[in-house]
């Protein structure tokens, strides 16, 4: 089950391992990221997530997919990213899935956070407490995904 490809570490030869997951939850936020590829170096036992930049291109991707709401410094209330009226309407929890285009596939970031409805032109948004948030929890649902690919491989 495991495909013959080159350590983008030391370019010895390396194993794709099974398909993993990793999940990290904040505050207001929780992500899952789900069909990570994740590359073994079979010589020299290095563990790396390929492409080796997909946690940064998904924090990128999860950030301008989302529309996020802005705080008013004075007031300290949301407001709609897109025209600015303030945000009165209650939130509600929704699983928002964002797919990431990789070179062999989709990686899928599963967002799990209260979503806000403007009032005035009707778009869903993510309040700013979770807006802060999403970036570090997805870097730390890739590194989660990492930690599984190890205990995976420790395993008898």
């Amino acid at each position: 089950m495991t495909t013959s490809i080159t350590c983008p570490t030391c370019l010895q030869p390396a194993q794709r391992l099974p398909v993993v997951e990793g999940r990290a939850a904040g505050t207001a936020a929780r992500v899952r990221v789900a069909d990570l590829r994740v590359v073994h170096c079979r010589d020299n036992g290095h563990l790396g997530l390929a492409p080796r930049d997909i946690a940064d291109r998904a924090a990128v991707v999860v950030a301008e997919t989302l529309v996020h709401a802005s705080r008013r410094r004075l007031r300290r209330t949301d407001h709609c990213g897109d025209c600015g009226e303030e945000l009165t309407l209650a939130g509600r929890r929704t699983e928002v899935p964002v797919p990431v285009t990789v070179a062999d596939g989709t990686v899928l970031v599963l967002v799990d956070t209260d979503m806000v409805r403007c009032p005035a032109c009707g778009r869903e948004q993510v309040p700013v407490d979770a807006g802060r948030e999403l970036g570090r929890l997805v870097e730390h649902a890739c590194a989660d995904a990492l930690t599984t690919a190890r205990e995976h491989l420790a395993a008898p």
